[in-house]
């Protein structure tokens, strides 16, 4: 699927439903980009993904309160279930690239860090934070470049404007080699769309060389 990241059969390793609506109310914001958009504003607003920080969701956290203004020592148990969720995120991030997944899992952390009084100069939170950003640019490079493949996909289906559509596979190809990396499983399918695109054309030399 070039547009969405897959979910996990395993529902022993989800949070519980209740816990994921109300994170993704106040965190993950809701797609404001028109699926009219052109390839150029897809493209640009991958690039400015919202930054979370620590004090945004410490502070919008019903667990925090006004009167918890010192910082307590984390217990063993705590830092277990910390431990096990960041695990869980970064397994969904780096290895099965499902990133709305891995997003979940360091909210849920970052909730528990601020029950557990985890001040925000502590280095765990720095380091969450970025992956917890790195995430969501990848899901919006992910969602917006899949809107560009649409439209190289009607392009070639429907208006038979070959051109346009290997350059709209090649924007998105180019953004998400860029942003997702070299591994991502979907940068094979998008190189052979834009070979079979080629094909069509009658350029077999250029089809070969992708």
């Amino acid at each position: 699927n070039l547009g969405s990241s897959s979910n996990s059969n395993n529902s022993n390793n989800v949070p519980t439903k209740g816990e994921i609506d109300k994170l993704e109310e106040r965190f993950l914001l809701p797609s404001t980009t028109s699926s009219s958009s052109s390839p150029k504003q897809l493209a640009s607003s991958s690039s400015s993904s919202p930054k979370f920080t620590y004090s945004n969701i410490k502070n919008s956290s019903p667990s925090s309160s006004s009167n918890n203004t010192s910082s307590t020592s984390p217990t063993k148990q705590s830092k277990e279930r910390i431990a096990k969720l960041l695990k869980k995120g970064q397994r969904s991030h780096k290895k099965h690239f499902r990133y709305r997944h891995a997003m979940k899992y360091y909210l849920l952390a970052l909730k528990e860090m601020t029950s557990a009084g985890y001040v925000d100069t502590h280095p765990l939170i720095t380091k969450v934070l970025k992956s917890l950003n790195d995430v969501h640019h990848a899901q919006s490079v992910l969602s917006n470049s899949a809107n560009i493949v649409r439209m190289g996909i009607q392009h070639e289906d429907m208006d038979n404007a070959l051109i346009k559509a290997l350059k709209m596979y090649t924007i998105a190809y180019r953004m998400r080699r860029d942003a997702l990396g070299v591994d991502h499983p979907s940068l094979p399918v998008l190189l052979n769309m834009m070979g079979s695109v080629q094909v069509k054309r009658g350029e077999y030399n250029e089809a070969m060389q992708i």
